[in-house]
């Protein structure tokens, strides 16, 4: 299942890896709320700056404090 994330501030720099490419994101959901997630790319192209981001929930879950 994809998902939408509401992009609020990208944390940090963009870090590497042998496989692609991570950053920490400051995201809102529809409720208002924030989360801070990390996201894994392939490519650094996948990983904006700001806007929205579509990622794949199959993959990560959110998990509260």
């Amino acid at each position: 299942m994809k998902n939408k994330l509401k992009i609020i501030e990208a944390l940090g720099s963009v870090g590497q890896s042998a496989k692609g490419f991570i950053r920490q994101y400051l995201v809102g959901d529809i409720t208002g709320g924030k989360s801070v997630v990390k996201i894994f790319s392939k490519e650094l192209g996948g990983l904006p700056e700001s806007g929205e981001i579509v990622v794949d929930c199959n993959e990560f879950c959110f998990v509260s404090k």
